[in-house]
């Protein structure tokens, strides 16, 4: 069992550093020190934990997941060759904060996660400042901090954690899903009708998608 756990690690250091599940117990291939919000560090290292489908499982498994430290940007083009920058030489920790599932903050960038079956991957967005950014929600538009403020009211409450994600938002000057400008959409006349779906005075929209 060390020797396949080295193994894995080795193979996908280069990307992910890699732990295993077994049964209801986590163990570490190495050990990460939480910093917040998902983020992890380890020497001079710094990851963005996630999880992905388990290699070998199927359902009716007990875990059919794994974790993974994710310490660079972006993801790995159809050759496999290119990688973008590491965590470390962007993300600042102290400032670090979670949003939502999807969108992260530091003092100088907004950060957007792509979850997927692989693990997923993190962008950050260099032209969006975090403190001009809004969100659509079906109560208007809020800022980051009013969101976050929510959530932890939420928390504190009985109604447990407020765990509702806006996709939707903007900066003022384009609306975007997720990390993507929605093409053609009016920031001014932009509202969310629910979930995925908005609308603005030309037309509606899903996903991101003019319908």
């Amino acid at each position: 069992m060390v020797a396949k756990l080295i193994l894995i690690a080795a193979l996908f250091s280069s990307v992910y550093a890699i732990g295993e599940t077994v049964g209801s117990e986590y163990i570490e291939v190495s050990p990460y020190r939480p910093v917040r919000d998902n983020l992890y560090d380890r020497g001079a290292e710094l990851y963005f934990k996630s999880a992905r489908a388990a290699i070998g499982k199927k359902v009716g498994d007990p875990v059919l997941h794994e974790d993974i430290y994710i310490k660079r940007f972006g993801f790995e083009d159809s050759d496999k060759k290119k990688l973008d920058e590491r965590l470390a030489d962007v993300v600042d920790p102290e400032t670090w904060k979670r949003i939502n599932t999807v969108f992260y903050r530091d003092k100088k960038n907004l950060y957007c996660f792509h979850s997927d079956t692989g693990g997923g991957y993190l962008v950050y967005l260099e032209t969006i400042s975090p403190n001009n950014l809004v969100f659509y929600t079906e109560d208007g538009k809020k800022s980051i901090e009013e969101i976050r403020a929510t959530r932890k009211q939420a928390s504190q409450s009985s109604r447990g954690c407020d765990t509702k994600d806006y996709f939707y938002s903007t900066d003022g000057a384009n609306v975007y899903y997720l990390c993507s400008v929605v093409d053609g959409a009016d920031p001014d006349s932009f509202e969310l009708i629910k979930s995925y779906a908005a609308k603005d005075k030309f037309s509606n929209y899903f996903n991101g998608v003019k319908e």
